[in-house]
């Protein structure tokens, strides 16, 4: 199944949707250095148990298009203070029914 996709201000977000009655979302949040395309398999998974899964990648890793620089600067505050906030946030208005599960991953 191919993800709905949508933008976030620091990367692209991948919705992957249940064809059954979703139970509740999980919104996974990659290993530092993994691109969220890398959970895909594990989003189909939880499709099939009726979950729906949202994927993003961090700012400045895969389909991020802001990188690290010497004119961009970030850091672990503005990872979670604004980029977690940006993604469950947009899974909150997208499924504001839905029970919501976060995963992270390292």
């Amino acid at each position: 199944m191919t993800p709905e996709q949508d933008k976030l201000a620091h990367s692209d977000i991948a919705c992957f949707l249940t064809e059954k009655q979703a139970r509740a979302v999980i919104v996974v949040l990659p290993a530092m250095g993994v691109s969220a395309s890398y959970y895909t398999p594990l989003a189909h998974a939880f499709n099939n148990e009726s979950l729906q899964c949202v994927l993003s990648d961090w700012r400045g890793h895969g389909s991020s298009n802001m990188r690290a620089s010497r004119l961009e600067n970030f850091d672990y505050h503005t990872l979670v203070h604004s980029d977690i906030h940006a993604v469950i946030s947009w899974t909150k208005a997208r499924f504001p029914q839905l029970p919501l599960i976060v995963l992270g991953h390292s």
